[in-house]
């Protein structure tokens, strides 16, 4: 997928999760404030599904969205605020990212 491509999938990704702050179980679960959300949870709009990649990061595609999304984080105007112990859809414990969405400064 070439990278504009990809940046236009991120860019729709973020808003979907912007429009659902904590409408989703996991979320609330996790404890994320409003506007607040996780890599993991952009994996799941994504490619519908989230498994723990036993590969190195390097070699994670989801990883790989991780790093999309930092390298991406003044475009779409969000930041890293932390990382929390979560489960894949399989029940395995993994760990993911938790960003916030910044605030137009005025």
């Amino acid at each position: 997928m070439p990278i504009t491509d990809e940046k236009q999938a991120l860019r729709t990704i973020v808003e979907t999760l912007k429009l659902s702050a904590n409408a989703d179980p996991i979320g609330v679960s996790l404890g994320l404030q409003p506007g607040q959300f996780t890599t993991t949870q952009a994996i799941r709009i994504r490619k519908g599904f989230y498994l723990a990649e036993p590969v190195p990061v390097m070699d994670s595609t989801n990883a790989a969205l991780g790093r999309h999304l930092s390298s991406m984080r003044a475009t779409l105007s969000i930041r890293q605020v932390s990382s929390v112990k979560t489960f894949d859809d399989r029940g395995h414990l993994s760990t993911t990212a938790v960003w916030e969405h910044s605030v137009a400064r005025q």
